[in-house]
């Protein structure tokens, strides 16, 4: 009940966000998303447990941290936007409650198949783990740990994604062809060596890695790091598709081509890596492994399906001038 209140702050800042990100603000983004953070931290242990002065709110406490933090992000980001010359031209509050019907359905249009080929990729993960769960705890838990040392690689692609959204977008909306087709070959490129430079620390420590996340004195914490193993070597592949098809994705956003890849996200996705998933770990019982290949098998099909349509992109409709 809280919590809830997070929503608006955090879709406004969203808004915010794309908006400085578009403008390539990308230092200030970050000065503001750790300064919400670092308050995050504060407030958190402020209103759990009743420091500072504050009333002891226990769980309630990080649902309104939460609130606080958003509230502060959001809030310092159109402080930016009114204050900076080069943001404040825009005007972007100039009338704000005065909604822009076309313009609107602009967005609805573009954005409606982002959001499917996002809600796809997700449930590809949400089933890789309903999956890994029927499998047993042991399985799932260093299935866990996998996920979460991808989730914080995945970081890197993501970033160079929306770097490649906006260079993109820039020479797309100018009709710079040229300057279209190298920012996509060098986010590639970057995309690439950064998620193969990643791979190689997987493959070169996993026990380091995955041990950060167990207490080895425990008797199931050596299960766990013999499941998990395997899985991360696996995860060394499958991050440098994972990377690829990122910016793929943020590349051909930046062409306003979003419906395509939603069509190739559910394909690559549900149609071949839930299935093969299933298949390796169940049918022809590879357990873990067999959910991890078959997951990795759905990226590999995204990402050779998303440069392959960024290297046809003199055939994709262009705008008129």
């Amino acid at each position: 009940r809280v919590a809830v209140w997070s929503l608006l702050p955090a879709m406004v800042l969203a808004g915010l966000r794309s908006f400085l990100m578009s403008l390539e603000c990308a230092r200030f983004i970050l000065a503001a998303t750790i300064s919400g953070a670092l308050l995050n931290v504060i407030l958190n242990y402020m209103l759990i447990f009743g420091n500072f002065g504050a009333p002891e709110m226990g769980i309630a406490g990080v649902a309104l941290a939460t609130v606080g933090a958003n509230v502060f992000i959001a809030a310092a980001m159109a402080a930016y936007i009114i204050l900076r010359p080069n943001t404040r031209k825009f005007k972007i509050f100039n009338r704000i409650w005065r909604p822009d019907l076309e313009l609107l359905l602009e967005i609805l249009r573009l954005g409606w198949p982002i959001s499917i080929g996002l809600l796809a990729e997700m449930g590809l993960f949400m089933a890789a783990t309903i999956m890994m769960g029927w499998l047993g705890t042991i399985t799932l838990a260093a299935h866990g740990i996998v996920m979460q040392l991808v989730a914080v690689a995945f970081m890197v692609p993501l970033g160079l994604a929306n770097a490649a959204t906006v260079r993109v977008g820039v020479a797309f909306g100018r009709f710079d062809w040229q300057g279209l087709g190298r920012a996509g070959i060098t986010a590639f490129i970057a995309a690439g060596s950064m998620s193969l430079v990643i791979a190689v620390i997987y493959m070169a420590l996993p026990e380091f890695l995955i041990t950060r996340f167990l207490k080895m004195g425990n008797a199931k914490s050596v299960e766990v790091l013999n499941s998990a193993m395997p899985l991360l070597f696996i995860a060394a592949i499958f991050h440098i598709f994972d990377g690829l098809q990122a910016v793929g994705l943020g590349i051909l956003r930046g062409m306003k081509d979003t419906r395509v890849p939603m069509y190739i996200a559910v394909f690559s996705y549900w149609l071949i890596g839930v299935p093969a998933a299933y298949i390796l770990a169940f049918v022809f019982a590879m357990g873990g492994i067999g959910v991890w290949v078959g997951i990795t098998l759905g990226l590999i099909i995204a990402a050779a399906a998303l440069l392959h349509r960024f290297v046809r992109r003199d055939q994709l409709s262009r705008p008129a001038r």
